[in-house]
């Protein structure tokens, strides 16, 4: 019998805060990770058929804490539930309060040797973001060697920054969900230059800069820190870090430049890479705040820097608007970051219109009948 203690560095899992969540996490804990504390030869056992009537008759048994959990015959067609899917699913019944163990689920999935996909990591990151709790992902990617969860390619690092920006934005940058974005997207970029070993991109996702050099990760900082000091410090650079982040970000950016140009045409290939900022709407998503950060940051640095960040701005800006067209549809993720950015005026008309157009095909169903 393996005897374990759950003091002792062995993955427990807490109570989920609804029933949904819980039998997710009890799947994923039964079948998925506790196995993983087997041996490798009774692993194996419990899928071969030919032990199938010896576990059944002398199991195998593990006991946690005075606990005895039995291990009989497994189908490994039929028994072994997907471990990605019960995560994306166990995420998506969270609330708030259960973030606090993400790190625990994602140790138990990396523990049974599971590899978080891109979409897997993508999804749990835009629920973290529903619940406001990109905290845990933090917590997560710091621990990278026991969750697995790994900032290492383009999509994935600059879909939780511009995450972290949203909030800010959405509340025209007030001072504090500013100064909270801004301390966030600081961890993070400092974590990838100073601890970042555990998230090295493979050679497909590698950009031509290290991570924490792409003017595009460097630009979602100096939005928030520009963008804070011109509403909230009357325009003034009190810490430095409008002129430190802003000379670091013309540094790497050659200038006449727009960000497209800043990775080789092979990068645009790879889904591995940068591939999703051809795609319009990705594009507009995720490079808008850039813009905005320079444009913001030339209110507050001297003339002459403020020169050198209008020359990339206007590199930018010129494949911005090649990007946004408006049209009559409701507007996707990235026109409605361009919108709340350089015009919310007109995304807000453009809401309230599309909400007077739905209350009045309403009517014209209630008048009909259609409608009780």
């Amino acid at each position: 019998m393996l005897l374990l203690r759950g003091d002792a560095g062995f993955i427990v899992f807490k109570k989920g805060s609804n029933p949904e969540l819980q039998e997710r996490l009890d799947t994923l804990y039964n079948k998925i990770v506790l196995p993983s504390y087997l041996s490798i030869e009774q692993q194996r056992k419990l899928t071969k058929t030919r032990y199938k009537e010896q576990l059944r008759n002398d199991p195998i048994t593990m006991e946690i804490d005075g606990v005895i959990h039995k291990f009989g015959y497994v189908d490994p067609l039929k028994d072994i539930p997907s471990a990605s899917k019960l995560v994306r699913q166990a995420v998506s019944h969270m609330e708030h309060e259960d973030y606090r163990d993400l790190h625990l689920v994602l140790k138990g999935f990396k523990r049974a040797n599971r590899k978080l996909s891109d979409d897997l990591a993508l999804h749990i990151i835009r629920k973290a973001h529903q619940k406001d709790r990109l905290d845990a992902i933090i917590n997560c990617a710091k621990q990278v060697e026991l969750t697995g969860f790994k900032l290492d390619t383009p999509e994935r690092l600059s879909h939780l920054l511009v995450a972290m920006q949203t909030r800010a934005v959405e509340v025209g940058f007030e001072a504090d969900p500013t100064r909270k974005a801004l301390k966030q997207t600081e961890n993070v970029i400092d974590l990838l230059e100073f601890e970042g070993e555990g998230h090295r991109p493979s050679e497909r996702s590698k950009t031509q800069r290290p991570f924490y050099h792409e003017p595009m990760f460097l630009g979602l900082r100096l939005n928030l820190a520009a963008t804070l000091a011109v509403k909230s410090q009357d325009g003034q650079d009190v810490d430095g870090k409008v002129a430190q982040y802003a000379e670091q970000l013309i540094h790497f950016w050659p200038e006449n430049t727009g960000i497209l140009d800043l990775q080789p045409d092979a990068a645009y290939e790879d889904p591995q890479n940068v591939k999703y900022l051809l795609d319009r709407d990705d594009f507009l998503y995720h490079v808008s705040p850039v813009l905005h950060g320079l444009q913001m940051a030339t209110k507050v640095v001297d003339p002459g820097l403020s020169m050198r960040l209008q020359n990339r701005a206007d590199a930018l800006d010129n494949e911005i608007r090649q990007a946004y067209e408006y049209d009559e549809r409701l507007p996707a993720k990235g026109e409605v970051m361009y919108l709340w950015l350089f015009n919310s005026e007109e995304l807000l008309a453009k809401k309230k219109a599309d909400e007077a157009k739905r209350q009045n095909k309403e009517l014209e169903k209630r008048k009909a009948g259609l409608i009780p």
